[in-house]
């Protein structure tokens, strides 16, 4: 029995020692593949220091959140849409803008001369604008569009609809160039709203600085159209 028991001591010593030798072999495992940094070997070498490795990096990016990520490009700015065709001009060549009237961006039509919004028939405005521009020597010729829709009102039945469109330049007060567009719209009966574009080529102005380019939907001959009130006149292109 007493033989039994020193036998089993000397085991368990055995076994203690072989696990002690294994885990300072692992250690020395771990610090031959450089997870942690350099060696005492690296530090002390005298040539260029070695990048770092894939798996440090790794790790760092790990701690902190992931690589830095590149912001992304402002957005470009532009004041209004052109045309895909539009022609760059040089710096010393300035593309008026166009504007919406101050009366001309809706147009209401209503039964009689009721104006309750129950009477409404049906109601036309303007949504977008486009414009392009060229050089025409002392003037400017122009490209000008314009898109909108007309929507049923609640005394208003499906049916074809006139768009009367208006476009204009005023130079000190005067105008100086106008065009009038009567578009037509229908309105199937199976919807309540329906759409228009028109697009103006060579429209002439001259190049001026003080003119004021718009458009409007025209409110009758008694009421003629007014520039807009806003200082908005040019983009440069």
């Amino acid at each position: 029995m007493e033989l039994t028991r020193r036998a089993g001591r000397q085991g368990v010593r055995l076994w203690r020692a072989l696990a002690i030798a294994g885990l300072a072999a692992s250690l020395s495992g771990c610090g031959s593949l450089n997870i942690f940094g350099s060696s005492d070997d690296s530090a002390n070498s005298s040539g260029p220091p070695a990048p770092p490795s894939a798996t440090k990096t790794f790790f760092g990016n790990l701690a902190m959140g992931g690589p830095e990520q590149p912001l992304p490009p402002a957005p470009a700015q532009t004041g209004q849409t052109r045309y895909p065709d539009a022609v760059t001009q040089g710096d010393d060549f300035q593309c008026p803008m166009l504007d919406v009237a101050a009366n001309g961006a809706s147009l209401r039509v209503f039964v009689g001369a009721e104006t309750g919004a129950q009477a409404l028939r049906h109601q036309i405005a303007i949504n977008h604008l486009a414009r392009e521009c060229k050089d025409a020597g002392s003037n400017i010729s122009m490209k000008l569009g314009v898109e909108g829709s007309v929507l049923l009102g609640p005394s208003g039945t499906p049916g074809t609809f006139t768009v009367p469109l208006v476009f204009e330049a005023r130079l000190k007060d005067k105008v100086v160039a106008s065009r009038r567009e009567n578009l037509s719209v229908t309105i199937p009966p199976s919807d309540v709203r329906g759409y228009f574009s028109a697009v103006v080529t060579d429209f002439v102005i001259p190049k001026d600085d003080d003119v004021e380019l718009y458009v409007g939907l025209h409110q009758g001959e008694d009421k003629p159209l007014r520039p807009p009130a806003h200082k908005r006149r040019q983009a440069r292109q």
